[in-house]
């Protein structure tokens, strides 16, 4: 997902499913943040933030804001640009869970706003499908 304003790249948004965890245990925060730390890779600075958030359905929610610099350009016009990803761990009760990272240059961060929170406010986990009896007596 991008947000654009007046045609302005502000924010990347990427999504991921992860593996499912067992029903009622999601990614431990301390491995979250690693996994953060590895996925920036050697742009990563430092975690500014990681806090789980409240909400008012039974998901958890975590996030993990995290400084950088990305390189921009090439030889003697090489310059490091400051840069912000915000990741979310959302996890259900049965163990499904998702992650998804927001891009943007430090600078952009005000025209952010709440966009992500919004994004995650609403995001759901839509309920597991059970296989039709015809479908469920294939499977055997």
């Amino acid at each position: 997902l991008r947000l654009l304003d007046s045609g302005s790249l502000i924010a990347q948004c990427n999504v991921t499913q992860l593996p499912a965890a067992a029903p009622g245990k999601h990614v431990p925060e301390d491995q979250f943040q690693a996994d953060v730390q590895k996925a920036i890779g050697k742009s990563f600075s430092r975690i500014l933030e990681a806090q789980p958030l409240e909400n008012t359905d039974k998901r958890f929610v975590y996030r993990v804001m995290a400084l950088g610099t990305v390189p921009r350009g090439s030889g003697d016009k090489e310059e490091a640009i400051p840069m912000q990803w915000i990741y979310y761990l959302i996890a259900d009760a049965s163990g499904r869970q998702m992650s998804l990272v927001f891009t943007l240059e430090t600078q952009l961060i005000d025209k952010l706003a709440d966009r992500d929170l919004q994004i995650i406010g609403g995001w759901e986990f839509h309920p597991l499908k059970q296989p039709t009896p015809a479908a469920a007596a294939n499977q055997k």
